[in-house]
């Protein structure tokens, strides 16, 4: 007996999914959990209102090497409350073959993932921090190409409770138009973010992010960190909507 299987498993269907890999040391190693923090460079990624505290000037790079040499780049820039940032996935090279004979190759075609966004972060007062990160995001598959914009939103607050603080936050990011490759086009990986981070000691932190992504089950992202004399750092991570690895960073 056979019958129709449809590789979408009724999934849905987004496109842009370069958008959600980590990015960043700190990131990296924790988890992901990175909504409620402000001190650290690539959390405008996670969320763009961690830039209203930022009273220095950053610039980091950031490059991880995936398999069939791919290669994840991303280039920082921030000035006090503004930010731009560059995001780059390279595929690598692939044999262009025939409908009728992939033995018979032709050449090769390469594939690209861009996206470059401009950043900015502020504070109301004592109230809360807000931020906006506007994005150009373009995909190119060998003489092929889709555009499209999107938005991130986010908050961040931080809360005293007793000798304790607490530090919240929330965003949306990759809200936008669709990205259309030819005739069919695509949404972009829609995602809520709500994070909380929390100082056990003077040098140590625990992050904690519940993340839902479109088409996918809600997750957890969590981290601690232990900082010596802002010089060495050890981090231990756990990424629940990581499905390539066994989720420990």
């Amino acid at each position: 007996a056979a019958d129709q299987i449809y590789a979408e498993a009724g999934g849905g269907t987004t496109s842009g999914n370069f958008l959600l890999l980590g990015t960043g040391a700190k990131a990296i190693g924790t988890g992901n959990a990175m909504t409620a923090v402000n001190d650290d460079l690539f959390a405008v990624k996670y969320n763009p209102a961690s830039l209203a505290d930022n009273v220095n000037t950053k610039i980091g790079f950031s490059y991880s090497a995936y398999f069939e040499n791919i290669g994840h780049h991303y280039l920082g820039y921030q000035r006090k409350n503004l930010g731009i940032s560059l995001q780059y996935l390279d595929y690598g090279k692939f044999n262009r073959t025939t409908y009728s004979g992939f033995n018979q190759i032709q050449g090769n075609f390469s594939a690209q993932d861009i996206c470059a966004a401009v950043s900015y972060g502020y504070k109301f007062q004592y109230i809360l921090d807000a931020g906006i990160s506007l994005k150009y995001i373009k995909s190119k598959l060998a003489e092929f190409s889709a555009n499209a914009m999107a938005l991130g939103l986010g908050l961040q607050k931080e809360f005293h409770i007793g000798d304790e603080n607490i530090r919240t936050g929330f965003s949306i990011l990759n809200l936008g138009s669709k990205l259309k490759y030819v005739s069919k086009d695509e949404n972009l990986p829609l995602t809520y973010r709500l994070g909380f981070g929390y100082s056990i000691l003077e040098n140590m932190r625990i992050n904690l992010d519940c993340v839902k992504q479109q088409y996918n089950d809600f997750g957890i992202q969590s981290g601690i960190e232990w900082n010596y004399r802002n010089t060495l750092a050890i981090r231990l991570g756990y990424d629940g909507l990581n499905e390539a690895s066994k989720k420990i960073t």
